[in-house]
């Protein structure tokens, strides 16, 4: 799109806006509250939680199974409404903000 020092006319300013759109980038939708939770079960700590859970359970030890067990629930629940206010404040503050971009139109700057 050559353009000159002058800017776009405000009618080829219009023009361009029919033809392509708007100058923005598509927003992902936020995770559902499934994809949040399943990806808690996607960290580290609880792979190890469970790789000790079951050896415990494979060792007969049940006790130190359930505790292990409510460990993982604990910390899946715990990161799952972490995650979820996070995204929550962030689909709040994306509400507050209002980009702006300074173009050229008829020779003259505008907002």
């Amino acid at each position: 799109m050559p353009v000159d020092d002058l800017g776009l006319t405000s009618n080829e300013a219009e023009k361009k806006l029919a033809q392509f759109g708007h100058n923005t980038l598509p927003e992902k939708p936020p995770p559902s509250d499934l994809k949040i939770f399943l990806a808690q079960l996607k960290s580290p700590l609880v792979y190890v939680l469970l790789a000790a859970s079951v050896i415990t359970l494979f060792l007969g030890d049940v006790s130190d199974f359930i505790i292990i067990a409510f460990a993982i629930f604990i910390n899946t629940i715990l990161g799952f409404v972490q995650e979820r206010k996070a995204n929550r404040a962030l689909t709040e503050l994306k509400k507050l903000i209002h980009p702006e971009a300074s173009v050229v139109r008829d020779g003259k700057i505008k907002k």
